[in-house]
């Protein structure tokens, strides 16, 4: 491998990702092609290792780099042929570095460590990513928190928290005219919700959530459907009834959605550091969720961020921790939108990565098993 020690050429780095829905970990790629420093870091391609893709992300994705699969390059909103392309071989001998992240088992076979550095983050709370790490990885995670998945690794994990791009918080659209497009009076009670239609975001308590509120109450998600969980929505419509649930697939104006609701409601049982959390405390929106995640040490360090909820709790519990956010959450919710704004922003983030990679690149960072 050639370092980039002594040279004014950018750190070349790849990414390899299992899938590119909309949720959280597939926001960070994209934010980070978007908004590292490009005098000093030149993207080479994403390989997709699973054809697991949601078309808009996917198509904004391959506006910033390549977007491959073994023998096909996504060009112009569908998969074309492109046999040059040799799958992950391709990826290493283009890149200095390869970003990679959502796998459990042994990188060794994904990447040639002749050719390149590997990079793993971790993004969620799984405990078993220790067991699926060589001595010659280099560890990332989102969060304080995700870095446990490591096991006996942790401490030698480079942690950078999440931020988001503030421009998706604010709204391009009107509050009335958002909430007539979903068929939404004045004075509906609007629950909103942006993430994976999936069991581990807890969506039954979603549901509960609305029927506990009465009939002015309505539920807003915007999020793609896992293809496993299908039967997810069917059992949202009925605990609470198919006419008081609005979905909407993923959308890039998040901020004209949030600004349109009434409360922001993360019933997950678990979450890594969630970017739609961060969005809607951008966007001023008062926020009922689980403790679950990086939200316990957030508290402890700036206050209380939001309304507490359990992720059992009764349709009767919800609502009145909805209505209690929503009467009573004005000095949370400035504590929280003036946090992330200071803090937590997509800018911060990228010029922590931008250091790191390129330090990475330059052989001037420790892999995870080198000595501390």
């Amino acid at each position: 491998m050639n370092p980039v020690v002594g040279t004014t050429r950018r750190a070349r780095i790849g990414l390899l990702s299992p899938s590119i829905w909309s949720g959280g970990a597939e926001r960070w790629m994209l934010n980070l092609v978007r908004f590292c420093d490009p005098l000093r870091i030149e993207w080479t391609l994403c390989y997709l290792t699973h054809p697991w893709y949601d078309p808009g992300m996917l198509t904004a994705l391959s506006a910033a780099l390549p977007v491959c699969r073994e023998g096909l390059r996504y060009e112009r909103g569908s998969w074309r042929s492109q046999p040059e392309i040799e799958g992950l071989r391709e990826l290493s001998a283009r890149s200095d570095v390869v970003l990679a992240w959502g796998y459990t088992f042994n990188f060794n076979r994904l990447v040639d460590r002749r050719e390149t550095r590997l990079v793993n983050v971790a993004h969620n709370f799984r405990t078993d990513l220790g067991r699926f790490v060589s001595d010659w990885h280099h560890l990332a995670a989102v969060s304080r928190e995700c870095a446990a998945s490591f096991g006996k690794y942790r401490d030698r994990v480079k942690v950078i928290e999440n931020g988001i791009d503030l421009n998706r918080s604010f709204p391009i659209r009107g509050r009335a005219a958002m909430r007539a497009d979903w068929g939404c009076e004045d004075g509906d009670l609007l629950i909103g919700f942006v993430g994976r239609l999936a069991e581990v975001k807890n969506c039954l308590a979603l549901a509960r959530a609305v029927k506990g509120l009465g009939e002015r109450a309505r539920l807003v998600c915007y999020g793609e459907q896992v293809p496993e969980e299908a039967y997810i929505p069917f059992q949202m419509k009925e605990i609470a009834g198919a006419e008081r649930l609005i979905f909407r697939e993923p959308v890039e104006d998040v901020g004209s959605v949030l600004n349109a609701l009434d409360v922001f409601l993360l019933p997950s049982y678990s979450e890594g550091f969630s970017m739609s959390l961060l969005e809607a405390w951008a966007a001023g929106l008062p926020v009922v969720a689980t403790r679950v995640g990086s939200l316990p040490r957030l508290e402890e360090q700036y206050g209380r961020l939001v309304t507490p909820i359990e992720p059992e709790d009764s349709a009767e519990a919800l609502a009145a921790a909805i209505r209690k956010a929503i009467a009573g959450g004005a000095e949370m919710t400035g504590r929280a939108r003036e946090m992330v704004l200071a803090s937590y922003h997509v800018a911060r983030m990228a010029e922590e990565w931008t250091d790191y990679l390129v330090a990475v690149a330059e052989g001037r960072a420790a892999p995870a098993g080198a000595a501390p």
